[in-house]
């Protein structure tokens, strides 16, 4: 997005991870800041969009890509994992979707990172699975419900990637 010319707020619970991100993009040209905090926290999500709108003037786009993942069986999940997963994979996306809308004035575009489990998943994932169809459908709620306004909503499905929790199983 920084390559784009797009300007971008870094939201993160690391803040070392999120100033170290915000210098990089800097360095390289980009319009960048951060902003640390816990997206699983009732009112970040319109503290963010506060801070971007605040920052840039106008909210554009929103790319929810926080997650975590759980590799479990059903009958072994404990209520604080379940609720856990849904409120970083689910709850956050949905919370932070429902303070950017109202700013999109213009159109604007909401990337919500899924997973290919929402479709075809595998031992162990039954709940991650659950969550990101979920996310999906949400997702495609939010394209019909504001697609006349310009706003566009995409659910990505990505395989693995890299990342310190998965590190393990790739």
């Amino acid at each position: 997005l920084v390559s784009a010319e797009w300007a971008v707020l870094i939201v993160d619970r690391d803040e070392e991870a999120a100033t170290s991100l915000r210098e990089k993009l800097r360095a390289a040209g980009g319009h960048a800041e951060s902003l640390v905090g816990d997206i699983t926290h009732a009112g970040f999500p319109e503290r963010a969009v506060t801070a971007c709108l605040k920052s840039f003037g106008r909210l554009d786009g929103l790319v929810n890509s926080a997650g975590v993942g759980l590799c479990k069986p059903v009958a072994d999940i404990s209520d604080e994992e379940f609720d856990q997963l849904f409120d970083v994979d689910l709850r956050a996306a949905f919370r932070f979707c429902r303070a950017a809308i109202p700013h999109m004035r213009d159109g604007g575009s909401i990337v919500n990172i899924g997973s290919v489990h929402a479709h075809k998943s595998v031992a162990g994932y039954g709940l991650y699975a659950c969550v990101k169809a979920a996310l999906e459908g949400l997702s495609r709620g939010i394209a019909a419900d504001y697609g006349i306004q310009g706003i566009r909503a995409n659910c990505v499905l990505p395989g693995y990637v890299e990342s310190p929790q998965n590190r393990e199983l790739i």
